[in-house]
């Protein structure tokens, strides 16, 4: 069976980090067909990088500034595969992601995305690697209907449903687009999860975590959309409930990583869904228990 795999890149202003990417995807045990390097308008030195030291082995394509969602989009409008593997400029694939990703896509052929589990590093070099376990399949959906389980790096997707699902939603510039794609995909369509972690995700000083308000506000605009789609009746009410309890949770760790209290949306992560959340619960009871021993010490 052939297979043949465009690995996508989106980057803005961060030539040196890029290097990293791009050597990893040259770097395959199994190539890709094609790599494909988008850059999202960058106002440094990317382009001449990207040139210089890599030449025709990366597609480079530049377009005006519109975000990560619209250039892995066009990333994808420009891919000749059957199959989009998608990393961004700040993370790195291990050797043998694409030859493992190509075997599972083999061995079903019914699958629409294959998935591995991940090695997540701190934002300094020193910082070691952490296992982040891939959730199994069977419990994928609908599990992330919660929590975005999957970064878009750990994913290959067949490119007939990424364009029936309508790609990434551009509106959600800056967060959410991924979490968002990946639900409407699981909604429909078979995935396969590689236990093997294949990824290195590399958290920078400013990651997501620190703007939780910006997150919340995004998380909030897809709940009615996208994560409550298929639901009607007692079963939507149940679910949004269950959904705004674990938004609301999440909320409230990134207050407590950004020096706020985190009490008022654990609050309101309490009054959606009282009752114990296996994904959720354990942070909701730590985040409480924190900021009850700061209050009393006079730190909030």
């Amino acid at each position: 069976m052939s297979i043949s795999i465009s690995a996508i890149i989106p980057t803005y202003n961060k030539p040196a980090l890029l290097g990293r990417a791009i050597d990893s995807v040259l770097a395959q045990t199994r190539p890709a067909e094609e790599l494909i390097v988008v850059d999202d308008g960058s106002t440094d030195e990317t382009e001449a990088v990207v040139r210089r030291d890599y030449g025709d082995r990366v597609r480079y394509i530049r377009q005006e500034n519109a975000g990560t969602a619209a250039a892995r989009n066009r990333g994808v409008r420009e891919a000749r595969g059957e199959w989009l593997s998608f990393l961004d400029h700040d993370d790195e694939w291990l050797p043998r992601r694409l030859e493992l990703h190509s075997e599972a896509i083999a061995a079903d052929p019914e699958t629409a995305l294959v998935y591995s589990s991940l090695y997540v590093t701190g934002h300094s070099e020193a910082a070691r690697r952490i296992l982040a376990p891939a959730p199994p399949s069977e419990l994928l959906y609908p599990g992330v209907l919660l929590e975005n389980l999957l970064p878009t790096p750990a994913m290959s997707i067949r490119k007939e449903v990424y364009l029936a699902m309508g790609g990434f939603n551009e509106s959600l510039r800056g967060s959410c687009e991924d979490w968002d794609l990946l639900v409407r995909i699981t909604r429909c369509h078979r995935a396969t999860r590689i236990s093997e972690p294949l990824l290195v995700a590399h958290e920078q000083a400013s990651s997501q975590s620190r703007r939780y308000l910006t997150m919340l506000e995004r998380e909030l605009s897809i709940v009615e959309t996208t994560l409550l789609g298929g639901f009607t009746g007692w079963r939507r009410l149940v679910w949004r409930n269950r959904i705004l309890g674990a938004i609301y949770a999440r909320a409230a760790v990134g207050a407590r990583e950004s020096g706020a209290s985190g009490l008022p949306y654990l609050g309101k992560s309490f009054i959606y869904w009282p009752l114990p959340e296996p994904l959720t619960g354990r942070s909701r009871l730590k985040t409480m228990a924190a900021d009850i021993r700061d209050r009393i010490a006079g730190r909030v």
